[in-house]
């Protein structure tokens, strides 16, 4: 069983923040005597926001991810606090410029996005790597599932599957569980798991998923404090 505490960008742009998040979920997978790790996102935001929108803090996401930009000097710290907090490091490359770094940081496992598994360049690179490889399947047809299980096979990668809802928080009516069924019968070989998005209070989804056989669980989190405050769908 391996959980994943997905850390994003809810490190805030600081290396002491996030070291909190670690300190925070290594406690825990030691108290609860878990298999975890730690999720970070890599994006080159220099090549990965169009020249033109740099500078459009207007825009949601653009002023996101500047605001809580990192070095490459500074993921390796918070990497190296990760390992040596006896949690695995693991990275989404969203960009093929992100991948060099994937490598030079010594990361355990990579993880593909579900916006991510039709893009091949950036794939072809991913396998590359020959780390364990997890790829989130929100909002996917079973032929875009297929695909993705036949690119990594026939490159000798080992490759696990995230049964996901892309909606942040999940309405109750959404969760679709019954797809790990789906994904266990059709996939026999390989490991099948659930990103969660669900309400903070929710438990029964991931007691479903469980019960299903679901062998990884993903969940969002962060670190509260007067200033920063947790999403709905956060831990």
């Amino acid at each position: 069983m391996l959980y994943i505490f997905e850390m994003a960008n809810n490190h805030m742009g600081s290396v002491d923040h996030a070291k909190n998040i670690v300190d925070e979920f290594s406690s825990l997978a030691k108290e609860r005597k878990l298999t975890a790790g730690v999720k970070l996102q890599f994006r080159n935001l220099d090549t990965f926001i169009h020249p033109d929108f740099q500078q459009r803090n207007d825009l949601k996401y653009v002023k996101r991810f500047n605001e809580t930009r990192l070095s490459k000097e500074q993921f390796k710290e918070i990497i190296d606090y990760i390992k040596a907090s006896g949690l695995l490091a693991i990275t989404t490359p969203f960009d093929n410029e992100s991948i060099p770094m994937t490598s030079e940081l010594n990361l355990d496992v990579l993880k593909v996005a579900s916006c991510s598994v039709d893009d091949w360049p950036l794939l072809e690179e991913i396998s590359k790597s020959m780390l364990p490889i997890i790829a989130s399947t929100g909002g996917l047809d079973i032929e875009n599932i297929d695909d993705i299980v036949s690119f990594f096979a026939h490159r000798g990668n080992e490759l696990a599957l995230m049964h996901c809802v892309s909606i942040y928080p999940i309405p109750t009516k959404d969760f679709h569980l019954n797809h790990i069924d789906t994904l266990k019968d059709r996939y026999q070989n390989h490991t099948i798991g659930w990103s969660t998005h669900e309400n903070q209070d929710e438990v029964a989804p991931v007691q479903i998923a469980m019960a299903k056989g679901a062998k990884m669980f993903e969940r969002h989190v962060g670190y509260e404090t007067n200033d920063i405050k947790l999403n709905l769908y956060l831990l």
